[in-house]
């Protein structure tokens, strides 16, 4: 599986660590990128979601399990108030 990265923090950190070899960043921009929605974004969108109310409530409902289970699958697999058998609470 492959993992998106902020390409604007990883020049920093590569320009610090290689600054006489500037080329590699080049690369960052040469590299492929893909759509992706930000948790920051969908945290927005399930506020709206939310003051709208009616069906934007249950669907901001469903949004909030979709983000639980993800962070299951990425993290210690525990959601925010249980854990999965051999997993840590981290708060």
């Amino acid at each position: 599986m492959g993992r998106l990265i902020d390409a604007d923090k990883l020049r920093i950190v590569i320009h610090r660590a290689y600054s006489d070899d500037l080329e590699i960043l080049d690369k960052i921009d040469e590299a492929e990128t893909v759509p992706a929605i930000t948790l920051e974004w969908i945290g927005e969108y399930l506020a709206w979601l939310k003051d709208i109310g009616g069906y934007g409530l249950s669907d901001a409902r469903a949004i909030q399990s979709m983000i639980i289970k993800w962070k299951m699958e990425h993290t210690d697999g525990c959601g925010p108030d249980y854990c999965e058998i051999g997993g840590t609470h981290n708060e």
